[in-house]
């Protein structure tokens, strides 16, 4: 079974979402995703350029053996941009063996459920009336899980996260997706406005910008060196922030690697 033709589709008014469509000669196909957030095209280019080319002839049904080409072919390994174009052939080639076998994915990977828990995850409104009409409709589809993507400012991203966790309640489970390079000083104000408010999401995370790190709430315990401290705004200085975090449980949340199904 040969690798026929591969499309790269990108769609979505607003958002570059970017997908992969492999096309076989049996006429069996597999999709697989290559977005990169705020670097889709560079992704779309890649494929075209560089992978797409490569994959053509290809016996589809050597998934790993694809996968290893594609990583150690190249003079310049791994980055987001290669890792994502690399995943998006994997996830589209591990769709055609399912469909080879008669068969969903996850069954032929030997998963068992019938169904998993899903979480409603939000993109960033301008207003928090926005944000808690979109959490009501969430509600009402069945949700129990919302993902909260704010504003990237640590005051009103704490205000709207005790806003919403007084609007659905406390059976509600929340994560906010602080990805907006916080400093330390806005991380800890972040974390104390919320721990006061009985706010705290059941999962934060924090890109600092030198890597996401993704902590389960009982990670850090906020001990203040300064019963007033709760930290300077960006561009400001404190000398006395540096010790009002102590780590407790260790329950970090490693980010998966993106290169695919395995």
């Amino acid at each position: 079974m040969k690798i026929q033709s591969a499309k790269v589709i990108v769609t979505c008014p607003g958002r570059n979402f970017v997908t992969l469509k492999i096309v076989t000669d049996q006429g069996l196909y597999g999709i697989g995703d290559a977005t990169l957030n705020g670097r889709e095209l560079a992704v779309v280019s890649y494929l075209n350029d560089h992978v797409i080319p490569c994959l053509i002839g290809r016996d589809a049904r050597r998934i790993e053996d694809t996968w290893q080409y594609l990583y150690r072919g190249a003079y310049w390994r791994r980055g987001p941009v290669t890792m994502s174009a690399i995943a998006a052939v994997d996830t589209a080639l591990w769709d055609i063996k399912a469909k080879m076998a008669g068969m969903p994915l996850y069954q032929l990977l030997g998963g068992y459920r019938d169904k998993i828990e899903a979480y409603a995850s939000t993109v960033t409104y301008s207003s928090t009336k926005e944000f808690l009409d979109v959490a009501d409709q969430c509600l009402a589809r069945g949700f129990r899980v919302i993902k909260l993507h704010a504003w990237g400012d640590a005051r009103k991203d704490a205000a709207l996260c005790q806003a919403l966790r007084k609007h659905v309640g406390p059976d509600i489970a929340l994560m906010y997706d602080g990805s907006a390079g916080f400093d330390p000083y806005e991380s800890l104000y972040l974390g104390r406005a919320l721990e006061e408010g009985s706010a705290l999401p059941d999962l934060v995370v924090i890109d600092g910008g030198r890597g996401q790190l993704n902590v389960g709430v009982q990670a850090l315990q906020v001990v203040p060196a300064d019963p007033q401290f709760l930290g300077p705004r960006r561009g400001e200085t404190a000398n006395h922030g540096a010790k009002a975090l102590r780590p407790v449980r260790a329950q970090a949340v490693h980010e998966p690697r993106h290169d695919g199904v395995c």
